[in-house]
């Protein structure tokens, strides 16, 4: 279904340049948006039912479906009053060309400031191989990365961004499971936010919210690679290890290994930021964030 809405935002991104319409460049972006938030509440939806959370699929499903088809509606009267008006006809269309959210080249950062995030921790990732009693549950059916193989280091360099790494063998939980937190923090002069995380049940993109100390705010469109796939959306890979599940009754390794990511997002303005709110998506799982 996606797939299909996103293959006719590159047919509209076609026309607007074979025909000079610049307002289809604004649908066919619209219309890859949309195809993300399906993605969203498909993920949550498979998250819902494989770990048995009824509770989620009666009170956040419906309303995402009719918050969606909304907006589809609104795309689709958009689309309809383009196509019938001739007056939007004009040859500067690629003036509003979608912008990249991530840092390709590697930059070097004068300061790097470690988020404390281990109080807003709430699930447990990290486990030991093999181990039938664990606790860890990343993805909610019983799969839990190997701590055996993540490095002795604390800090974690990778490319150009640097990452302080839970205490994954003495700590309760060791990643967030993003439900909609509120991040308060002591305010830090940032210009970009450097995220250490993964996804299960799919590959997403979604938007987290800045809030600077003069009142303002910015939205930051973040997206992570399902765990057990090559970086789909320009991450790096910040580590690459082995993940245990319970398969018939037994506690087995996976076959295939598991991934967490990181990348680099750069703010439109530079400023003071003092909280942070996360989407909610359970699937998204994140290790560390730092500010730079």
């Amino acid at each position: 279904m996606n797939r299909g809405r996103r293959q006719y935002a590159k047919f509209l991104e076609h026309t607007a340049a074979r025909y000079h319409i610049p307002e289809l460049l604004s649908i066919s972006e619209k219309l890859k948006q949309v195809s993300y938030k399906w993605d969203v509440l498909r993920g949550i939806l498979t998250k819902a039912i494989l770990s048995k959370n009824e509770e989620i699929i009666k009170s956040k499903i419906p309303p995402s479906i009719r918050e969606i088809s909304e907006i589809e509606k609104k795309i689709l009267n958009h689309l309809i009053k383009t196509a019938s008006d001739n007056s939007l006809l004009n040859s500067n269309v690629f003036n509003n060309t979608e912008s990249v959210s991530y840092i390709p080249e590697k930059i070097n950062y004068s300061s790097y400031t470690y988020l404390d995030l281990s109080n807003y921790f709430n699930n447990k990732g990290f486990g030991a191989l093999l181990d039938k009693n664990a606790k860890s549950n990343l993805n909610g059916t019983g799969m839990f990365f190997v701590s055996d193989d993540i490095p002795s280091s604390e800090i974690w360099e990778v490319d150009s961004m640097k990452f302080r790494f839970p205490n994954v063998l003495e700590s309760q939980f060791d990643n967030i499971s993003c439900s909609g937190q509120d991040l308060e923090f002591s305010p830090i002069d940032c210009s970009s936010i450097m995220l250490l995380g993964t996804a299960d049940f799919g590959s997403f993109k979604e938007s987290i919210i800045l809030r600077f100390m003069d009142g303002s705010t910015e939205e930051v469109i973040i997206d992570f690679t399902e765990l057990i796939f090559e970086p789909l959306f320009g991450e790096s890979v910040a580590w690459e290890g082995r993940a245990c599940e319970l398969l018939d009754g037994k506690i087995q390794v996976r076959n295939s290994k598991v991934k967490i990511f990181s990348k680099t997002y750069k703010l439109s303005k530079p400023g003071r930021v003092k909280s942070l709110s996360l989407p909610y998506l359970p699937n998204i799982h994140i290790f560390a964030i730092t500010m730079v």
